[in-house]
């Protein structure tokens, strides 16, 4: 997979972007190749000013509806995973002062709209992003498909741009909008050339928890324990001691004699949850109302690669442990 840039300007900001986004964003633009579709960006602020786009954030399905020529984007999904993101850059960074985390703003693309620049609702929404909702700045990524015949439209050079070419091309181009320029009375963004790069040689980003990279999976497990009866509630904590925050889940039931705690780390389910039971206090055991439960009645793993939370559920209640 190649990757190519145009020249930028000296005054520009200097943006650096991983070869690691930008796989991740053409095949995210590839996927849906006849209907505009987009995600977040996520990155930092070195100590020198310069930007580093080093993330890429999956749209919820409860954030964005696709169209041909139009794209909506945004929402609880993205806000939660943005939190979670700067949450552990802060941990992974917590003895370093190499940079600050930054919320970059969005990526989309233009392929039913046929333009191969921002339109004036792109406009519009980048400097929205640093008038209204307090950005410092912001980049919009706008993806084409040059062999996409309906992208015949042309406004100026392509300053701006970055190519990733494999199979199918995919042009990237760079807007830019900060405090500064809307302060000036400029409402109208700047294209700007960002630098390609190895993720190895910027700052370590936290991976994205299992939560929105399988959000069906996710889903599946709260649908499941709801239909059951049980509520489940997602909370983010240090359990284990590492920077990556786990996702802990708190199960009750009506007339449960327990609360279930499920701890997951950010990839399960390739590393096993931690499963443990809160039991209500019972003298005959003393210091033990919260315990770890690893095994079923036959002795086996009470959970497996192929266990859902509602099996768990199910193994503790034949232990009598809920």
């Amino acid at each position: 997979m190649q990757m190519t840039s145009t020249a930028g300007s000296a005054t520009d900001p200097r943006v650096l972007i991983t070869r690691k986004v930008l796989r991740e964003l053409s095949a995210e633009t590839l996927k849906y190749p006849n209907i505009e579709t987009a995600c977040g960006l996520v990155g930092m602020v070195l100590a020198n000013g310069t930007i580093v786009i080093a993330g890429v954030i999956p749209p919820s399905t409860r954030d964005i509806v696709r169209r041909q020529a139009t794209v909506k984007f945004g929402g609880e999904g993205l806000s939660a995973a943005v939190l979670w993101m700067e949450a552990n850059f802060a941990n992974i960074h917590k003895n370093d002062s190499v940079a600050n985390f930054s919320f970059i703003w969005k990526k989309h693309s233009h392929h039913g709209l046929g333009y191969n620049h921002f339109s004036q609702t792109d406009v519009n929404s980048i400097v929205e992003a640093v008038e209204k909702y307090k950005m410092e700045f912001a980049i919009g990524i706008l993806a084409l498909i040059p062999e996409n015949r309906s992208t015949v439209h042309t406004r100026g050079q392509m300053k701006g741009t970055v190519s990733v070419e494999s199979d199918v091309t995919v042009r990237f181009r760079f807007y830019y909008f900060d405090r500064n320029m809307l302060q000036a009375g400029i409402r109208e963004p700047k294209l700007v050339t960002p630098q390609v790069v190895d993720e190895k040689v910027v700052p370590v980003m936290p991976p994205l928890a299992w939560q929105w990279v399988d959000e069906d999976g996710f889903n599946r497990q709260l649908r499941q324990l709801e239909e059951y009866g049980a509520r489940a509630t997602p909370i983010y904590r240090d359990v284990n001691g590492d920077p990556i925050q786990e996702i802990q889940f708190v199960i009750t039931k009506p007339n449960w004699k327990g609360t279930l705690l499920v701890t997951t780390n950010w990839d399960y389910p390739k590393t096993p949850p931690l499963i443990q039971v809160i039991s209500d206090v019972d003298p005959t055991r003393p210091g033990k109302e919260l315990h770890e439960v690893k095994l079923d009645a036959d002795g086996k793993p009470i959970w497996t690669s192929e266990s859902d939370f509602i099996d768990v559920v199910f193994e503790l209640e034949k232990l009598e442990e809920l």
